[in-house]
């Protein structure tokens, strides 16, 4: 196992969700909300591309069995960045074999914020206690050409620089036989609205 493969393990583990702030990222894989008002489970997932027009943000309904692709035209949305925090260090073992327990999701805003305010417990080999120390959070980028904020639209310059965008999503229904028309675009304009008014409030102001 690599670490790339722990960490993904533990980012499907937590959801792909900060387990702090909750804030979460549909690009890293399948995201699971349940809505205890509608007994339903609503997936999200970002079919991220370089051409814009190509990607498509996915809403899936149990309930009602409606998906819709969601497409923002010429912008794409910024989500944040997950990382998977150590609990504890023990010295000498790699960061992939820890145990599944000693690893939790967390955006890069809170994990460094935790490191900045906590210790970290370092081990020895035979798990006795070594020492408490303070350790900033180890950053390998998220591979952005870009330092906009999270839960707003990008879109590129011709001079080839990123820059905030407003947008005019599109959506494409999946559809079967049996599905009514109006009902599933009706259902499918609400699902988009709830996306942009719960996470992305910056346009959810705009008219």
């Amino acid at each position: 196992m690599t670490w790339e493969d722990k960490r993904m393990e533990i980012l499907e583990r937590d959801n792909f969700t900060c387990q702090i702030c909750k804030q979460f990222n549909p690009e890293l894989g399948m995201v699971e909300f349940y809505d205890e008002v509608e007994n339903q489970v609503e997936l999200h997932s970002y079919n991220n591309s370089p051409d814009p027009f190509q990607a498509s943000y996915l809403i899936a309904q149990s309930k009602t069995g409606y998906s819709f692709n969601i497409s923002f035209g010429i912008c794409w949305p910024v989500f944040p960045i997950m990382q998977v925090h150590h609990k504890k260090y023990i010295n000498g073992k790699e960061s992939w074999n820890y145990d599944n327990e000693d690893l939790i999701t967390l955006c890069k805003k809170c994990h460094i914020e935790l490191h900045l305010r906590q210790t970290i417990s370092i081990y020895s080999e035979d798990n006795s206690l070594v020492e408490e120390r303070m350790f900033l959070p180890v950053d390998f980028g998220a591979g952005r050409r870009h330092n906009c904020d999270d839960w707003t639209f990008i879109k590129q310059s011709g001079g080839g620089e990123y820059m905030v965008s407003n947008i005019e999503p599109s959506i494409t229904f999946i559809t079967q036989e049996h599905h009514d028309k109006a009902d599933i675009e009706r259902e499918g304009k609400n699902a988009l609205n709830r996306l942009i008014n719960n996470f992305f409030p910056r346009y959810s102001r705009q008219k």
